[in-house]
């Protein structure tokens, strides 16, 4: 379903007539709205999963490196790491397990990268690290798979990352998303938020 035909069934369903007008649901907002209802989706149901991240340089005797800011959850079975041509698979371990085996993060010696933990980031720029043990003692390439949030949708014609089967499942959650944006400007929703 594109973009526009979810803009105008989520409005038929939340009971405007789509011919006409509506100085509240116009297709800037209903396209914010939308796009909301898309990103919560695929938060809840990590759904968009992309095994082409950006290949992450390794430095010599670094630890921990910045997963992209679009990662929702970085698939454990796809780490893996390339020093001198050939990609090993790194097993996941806990950090616990880590320390126990390495000691402290700051005091752990290079080698090549067995194992990897992952580690909550800051929020704002790196939402998730990846931790190499031991850390790499040569330049090499992290790879990895992972659950994102896909880019938002903008043009009438833009289609979710999805299947195309599961689209109209944006449709609810787009009109709970009117419904509660007409309560946070102080109106009673068309439709109350807890029939959503």
């Amino acid at each position: 379903m594109q973009l526009s035909v979810i803009r105008n069934r989520s409005r038929e369903s939340y009971g405007l007539e789509v011919r006409v007008a509506d100085r509240r649901f116009g297709n800037s907002e209903m396209t914010d709205l939308v796009n909301r209802a898309y990103q919560w989706m695929v938060s809840q149901t990590l759904c968009v999963y992309d095994d082409t991240m950006t290949d992450v340089a390794t430095v010599n005797g670094t630890a921990i490196y910045n997963a992209t800011t679009t990662v929702l959850a970085v698939d454990p079975y796809s780490v893996r790491c390339n020093i001198g041509g050939t990609y090993a698979a790194l097993k996941k371990r806990e950090m616990k397990s880590l320390v126990k085996d390495y000691g402290p993060i700051e005091a752990m010696t290079a080698g090549t990268p067995k194992y990897f933990t992952l580690i909550q980031g800051s929020v704002d720029t790196a939402p998730r690290q990846i931790l190499l043990a031991p850390p790499p003692n040569a330049v090499a390439v992290l790879r990895y798979g992972a659950w994102i949030y896909p880019t938002d949708l903008s043009a009438d014609t833009d289609v979710p990352e999805m299947p195309a089967g599961e689209h109209y499942r944006l449709i609810p959650i787009v009109c709970w998303h009117m419904a509660v944006w007409e309560m946070d400007r102080g109106q009673n929703p068309t439709v109350p938020v807890s029939q959503w």
